[in-house]
This record gives structure tokens, sequence and C-alpha cells, in this order.
């Protein structure tokens, strides 16, 4: 199999967006740069030339034959390669620029609570932004004891590593509530990151919304919410979702397709709602359907102990403010917050 490298096709009379990729062979590539005859060292900052003046950025486009080259060539910014037996190795270097108006400190609010609900509420007010409750949240396992009925579902999550040291993992959810105290999201309590949080309550969640060029860092305990808030939310999702949180024996591993949409269909005839979950192509709406949240389903609540405000600037110049305090004995939008600035 031929060597393919990626190109990315610049124009310097606009601000640098996101990449255009098409795929050329690396003959063609080569060809290019020996047409081009152009020191690597002589090639115009594509960086400087997104943040300048359109009469200056004008004047910063490159001749005709570096055009030609970067169109080919993709010039630093990506590149992959897939050698017949080689491995396939993608290389990135792009260099966005963050333009914003940073975060002037006379403008943060005391809580770290507020100060969030504020900036979700811009987030959720711009159509830019996909999903602002999407948050990554990361938890850490504990070497289990061999004893532990933890031990064999640990073990099949991270193959024969149960005795390893701690080791941290991600994964996305949504954000379904802010309170005085915390975060609140839903999970299965079975599920990795139920059983990782059932031994190691410590948590963090990072949202990033990058029209905004923001980002929120949290960090602390998760508890779990009462069983009537669970209740009360389970309640409100499709009939479908409710089926599905229950049919589905989360993080386990399973055969195949047919038997999660087996355990689904079964589910539904427990709880007298058959196609509920829509497996036949339609969903049944059925909204005054009384599902018992089951025992191994429901919500934890991020108490915080520390939330970093982030803001992109140009060349990495970045505003962090982090809040922090000292214990969490009080709700947090009424406690008492130490606010710093970070480097970025």
């Amino acid at each position: 199999m031929a060597a393919w490298s990626a190109s990315l096709t610049l124009h310097a009379s606009a601000p640098l967006r996101q990449p255009r990729l098409a795929s050329v062979p690396c003959s063609a590539a080569s060809q290019a740069f020996r047409t081009a005859r152009t020191p690597l060292k002589r090639l115009p900052s594509y960086r400087h030339a997104s943040a300048v003046g359109a009469r200056d950025r004008r004047q910063a486009r490159p001749q005709a034959p570096f055009c030609a080259l970067l169109s080919v060539c993709k010039m630093a910014q990506y590149s992959t390669r897939s050698d017949a037996g080689a491995p396939s190795v993608t290389q990135i270097a792009t260099h966005n620029q963050y333009h914003s108006d940073g975060i002037d400190t006379s403008s943060l609010l005391p809580s770290p609570i507020a100060q969030f609900n504020k900036w979700f509420k811009e987030a959720l007010d711009r159509t830019d932004v996909q999903e602002p409750e999407a948050m990554t949240i990361c938890t850490v396992s504990l070497p289990p004891s061999s004893s532990s009925d933890f031990a064999s579902a640990h073990s099949s999550w991270r193959g024969a590593e149960t005795n390893a040291a701690p080791r941290p993992s991600a994964r996305v959810v949504l954000l379904k509530g802010v309170d005085p105290s915390g975060f609140v999201f839903y999970s299965n309590y079975t599920s990795r990151k139920g059983e990782e949080l059932a031994r190691n309550p410590w948590i963090s969640a990072t949202f990033y919304w990058r029209a905004l060029h923001r980002s929120v860092r949290i960090c602390g305990k998760a508890e779990r919410v009462t069983k009537a808030e669970s209740q009360a939310y389970f309640h409100s999702r499709p009939i479908g979702s409710r089926i599905g949180a229950r049919a589905s024996p989360q993080s386990r591993v399973i055969k195949d397709r047919e038997q999660l949409e087996a355990l689904v269909r079964e589910e539904e005839q427990k709880c007298s709602v058959p196609g509920a979950a829509g497996l036949n192509g339609e969903e049944v709406n059925a909204p005054d359907a009384k599902i018992e949240v089951p025992h191994y389903w429901g919500g934890y609540r991020i108490i915080p102990d520390e939330v970093e405000f982030w803001c992109g600037r140009n060349n990495r110049l970045h505003d962090r403010f982090r809040y922090t305090r000292a214990n969490m004995d009080k709700a947090a939008d009424e406690d008492q917050w130490t606010v710093e600035r970070l480097a970025p």
C-alpha cells in the first residue's frame, strides 16, 4: 500500500479555522516541495497572519508556489502515514489561537456555584454551543481485595491488572442539575464509575465550551442523592430511557447486540410496556407509566472543594482562576472561598 500524506488548505486572507483535510500521495507532496523551492525557515507565520488586520493579511499572503505546497503537504498541521506492515501514525501540530476578552477579576462572583450558573446560562444561550451540559468525569479505582465481589467485576474492566496501582478512568456524562451543594448527574450504581465511587468517592469533572473559549474544572467528593430525588428525575425521562436504564448491565461484557435487546424486551414485559424502547422501529408513548427506579440506579452530587474557571487567550496566555475552601461543612454556595489566579 502506498504511503499517504494528509493535506491542509489555508488561506491567509481569513482567520485560521477548522482545517480542511484531503489525502494525496506522498509522491505528489515531494513534487510540491521540489516545485516550491522555499526554505522552511522562511515560511511566513500563519498564526500571526490570522491575528492581524485584513490589509496586513493580504500583504502576508505567500507566493503561489508556497500556496501549492500548503495545499498538498499540509505544512506541519496534520500528517498520517499507513505504509503496509507499519503501524498507523497521526501527527497533529495545529496552533489555533483563542480570541476572547478573558476574565475580568472584578466580575468574578464570591461563590463558584453562582459563577458556574452565570457561565452555564451564557453557554446555554449560544446556538453554537452544543450540549453545554456535557462534562467529562474522572474516577479513580483502588486496588480491590481478592475477597471482594468487586474484584471479579474490576478484572473484567482492566484485564488481569487487578493488583495494579490506582488508575483513573474518564467518560462523558450529562449534568442534570446544580444546587447550592453541588453538581448532579445520574448513572448505574453498579457501573464501573459507580463501583469506583463506592470505594473512592473523590471525583473530578470538566466542561469545555469551545465557542466561548471557556472551560470549568471541578474537584470534590461524590455522594448519592436521595431515593426521592432519583425517582423524580427517573420519572421525567422518556419511557424508553427508563426501560434501557433498568435493562442494561452497564459496563459489563455482553455477547452481542441481540443479548442487549433481549434484556430490554424482557424488561418491557415486566413493566407492561411492550415496545417502549422502540426496538421495533416505533416507540410507545406512555407518559403516565409508573416505573420504579431500580435500586442500582440513581444520582450523584459532586460536592466541590475546588473549582477552576479557564478562559483561552492569545498565545496560550490564558486566564485561570481557582476557587478553594478548607472544608466541606457548609453548602458550597454558602461557604467562604479563596480565589486565586493561576499561571497558564
